[in-house]
């Protein structure tokens, strides 16, 4: 099975589909506190675990306690782990204290580590983990059925053209430059997602529209409907699963010029570097060179879909050995 600890996870969805497991999500429920939160999905995980006594157990990294919680599973079943280790549980200042922890159970008796590319690999390495490379489960996306917005407020905003910004509002992202970039460009809209602290809302200036924490079937209208996605970050070393849906969708991708993503995304993607201007300037050509940027993405889809093959395979062998 995968197991993650939150409400959905794009990669967690597409590695569960890829590799043929169970994707299990244990979220704990809104409007309580972190700890109660999370001990009430350590208790959730232990119940289900000793229900489904699953032999391979796949975690999701972050958080360090779903992957703690599963290893104890392990001792009494002989269960196999894998941590899919996010880049944020090596650099975020939130994790980057379990990461030896998260290493140490890694490189236990058959269990591995999972990342998105060879930096991370090499850090894994150091410790003594083996390790598994892949950007996870690529497929074309599908336009929704429908597109009536659960927040009819999306509608509008999403009706011309407009960049969409899939945030976590984390250590890594720039959030000042990207509402100023928003601002010197008054004639595109911008729709940021995830939950946005008062702070940045009072910043905002008008062409500014945030989601909030968009349902799962408002933001696949969303990404239907952009003129171009952005995945911008500080961090080196750090894949961007709006980069990866981008893709999918063919949707011309503003991100970051850090080696990992240059390396992946070539020439296909309009880089900007995490200033005000690198940004608006970014989003600019990317909208301008709409048309050619989309059949980039398209052309660079094909490619990457044929290479995961291979990385796919690596983890179903070890999860049948």
């Amino acid at each position: 099975m995968y197991l993650s600890w939150v409400a959905y996870n794009g990669r967690s969805a597409g590695m569960a589909e890829g590799l043929g497991i169970e994707p299990v999500y244990i979220y704990g429920g809104d409007g309580i506190s972190l700890p109660v939160r999370y001990w009430r999905q350590w208790k959730q995980t232990g119940s289900m675990l000793r229900a489904k006594r699953p032999a391979t157990v796949i975690v999701m990294q972050p958080p360090f306690f779903s992957l703690l919680r599963s290893w104890i599973y392990s001792l009494g079943s002989g269960a196999k782990l894998a941590a899919d280790m996010h880049t944020g549980a090596f650099q975020d200042p939130q994790w980057s204290w379990a990461t030896p922890w998260i290493l140490r159970i890694a490189r236990r008796r058959g269990n591995r580590v999972i990342v998105t590319n060879s930096a991370l690999a090499a850090r894994a390495e150091a410790a003594g983990a083996t390790v598994l490379i892949t950007h996870g489960y690529l497929k074309k996306f599908e336009p929704p059925a429908s597109e009536r917005f659960d927040d009819p407020a999306l509608d509008g905003a999403s009706r011309g053209r407009f960049v969409l910004l899939p945030l976590g509002w984390g250590y890594d992202e720039p959030i000042e430059e990207i509402l100023e970039a928003a601002r010197r460009t008054p004639d595109v809209e911008w729709v940021l997602t995830g939950k946005a602290p008062q702070s940045a809302r009072d910043a905002a200036s008008p062409n500014v529209v945030f989601s909030g924490f968009a349902s799962r079937s408002d933001y696949q209208i969303l990404r239907h409907r952009a003129s171009v996605i952005g995945a911008i970050t500080t961090a080196e070393d750090t894949m961007q699963r709006a980069g990866y849906e981008a893709l999918e969708a063919h949707t011309p991708l503003v991100t970051s010029p850090m080696v990992v993503l240059k390396e992946y995304f070539g020439d296909v993607a309009v880089y900007a570097e995490p200033t005000a201007e690198g940004i608006s300037a970014a989003m600019l050509a990317a909208l301008a060179e709409n048309d050619e940027r989309r059949l980039g993405m398209a052309s660079l889809f094909e490619h990457k879909v044929a290479e995961q093959d291979a990385a796919m395979k690596a983890i179903t062998s070890w999860i049948a050995s």
